[in-house]
């Protein structure tokens, strides 16, 4: 005797399989939104600490403070002028700023991460939105 397969079943074994397949890359672009959410928050919370130190640099004064010099060595300094420092702004370039333009630079910057950390969280939401309903759909088709 033959054994031939009812087409419904290779409807559903397509169906399945195309879910399958959706699940995956959902999984993967849910994996890769976390993973820049996380380095946009790691990043807005170094604006954040910035901003605190610009807040309190008048209590710093004449302080021993700790340089970091490269990954796992420190030298210990004193800040001489607390009216002023050097910024990064990207690409390599620093730009010395008296302290309370460095605060309105930094509040920038700190606006420009809230707002790609809001896009990317309603992402977020979407992908889990569209990965609950692949679920559900892989759940009804897996028990036909």
């Amino acid at each position: 005797m033959e054994n031939k397969s009812n087409p419904g079943d290779r409807s559903n074994e397509n169906a399945l399989s195309e879910l399958n397949y959706l699940h995956q890359v959902y999984v993967e672009q849910y994996n890769e939104v976390n993973k820049l959410l996380n380095e946009r928050l790691n990043t807005l919370n170094s604006f954040y600490m910035m901003q605190d130190v610009f807040e309190n640099i008048d209590l710093i004064g004449n302080s021993e403070l700790i340089l970091p010099i490269g990954e796992i060595g420190f030298a210990t300094t004193q800040m001489k002028d607390n009216k002023k420092i050097l910024m990064n702004v990207g690409a390599g370039f620093l730009i010395e700023e008296d302290i309370e333009n460095a605060k309105r630079i930094t509040s920038k910057y700190i606006a420009k991460e809230s707002s790609e950390i809001e896009k990317l969280q309603k992402n977020k939401r979407d992908i889990e939105k569209a990965l609950t309903e692949i679920t559900y759909n892989l759940n009804i088709l897996g028990n036909q």
